[in-house]
């Protein structure tokens, strides 16, 4: 059963309107199972009711839903081992990504952090681009981001 319009807002109304993976405010948010519902992704006892509970909903903008896919897991590329993805309601987002000096690119802290950055492409060109202009945003007198 899809989730009602009230269930999705309670989503991104709990994420502060930013995309709980990479911290984007002002971009249309869409809701993301944090565990997908695809079937190959899935154990036998995983229903549609368990992933659609509010604790497997993450607020995502479109660049990082749409990467993000089915997928809950990636190569972090430091140590080149496959790594689970950043979990928003269980792990802390201080505690896997930072930012650059510059705010223009996400680091890696852990094996999760970096394969979450390679598999959701959080450091693309598009993305980095916004986050300048955001910057010089800042500096002409809007309110901070991040």
């Amino acid at each position: 059963m899809p989730l009602s319009a009230r269930e999705k807002e309670a989503v991104r109304q709990r994420a502060g309107y930013r995309c709980e993976y990479c911290q984007i405010a002002g971009w249309e948010l869409q809701v993301d199972h944090i565990l997908p519902r695809s079937p190959r992704n899935r154990s036998a006892e995983m229903t549609d009711e368990a992933l659609d509970t509010p604790e497997n909903l993450a607020a995502a903008c479109a660049h990082c839903n749409r990467l993000k896919d089915d997928l809950a897991s990636g190569r972090d590329p430091v140590s080149g081992a496959e790594a689970r993805l950043f979990n928003p309601r269980r792990d802390s987002w201080d505690e896997h990504f930072a930012w650059s000096d510059d705010f223009l690119r996400l680091l890696p802290l852990t094996p999760i952090g970096g394969a979450t950055i390679a598999r959701l492409k959080m450091n693309a060109p598009i993305l980095k681009r916004q986050r300048r202009l955001l910057r010089q945003a800042i500096i002409g007198g809007a309110s901070p981001w991040p």
